[in-house]
């Protein structure tokens, strides 16, 4: 089960690669997701290791990532959706 994180976050960015895929017409939007969540994965991966190795316990290691993605991404995304078109490189 040591490989668990890492088949997880690569099921993750299969998934995306999937989703960009049925949607060609709007490419831009998730093929920016995948360089911005490849630094965090390894990132926060890294703490989530350390706090899983000083403390023992994976419930404290995966809910410190899981808080970190999601409030990453929560404010990520609305302010990305906002932005006009021409700041994303994208036309209309």
């Amino acid at each position: 089960m040591k490989r668990g994180y890492a088949v997880s976050k690569l099921a993750f960015l299969l998934f995306l690669t999937i989703a960009l895929a049925l949607h060609p017409h709007r490419p831009f939007f998730l093929a920016m997701i995948v360089p911005v969540i490849v630094p965090f994965f390894m990132v926060y991966g890294l703490l989530s290791r350390w706090i899983y190795n000083s403390t023992g316990h994976p419930f404290i290691a995966g809910t410190a990532s899981a808080l970190t993605f999601a409030s990453a991404i929560g404010v990520t995304f609305p302010l990305l959706a906002g932005a006009p078109s021409a700041v994303l490189g994208i036309s209309p």
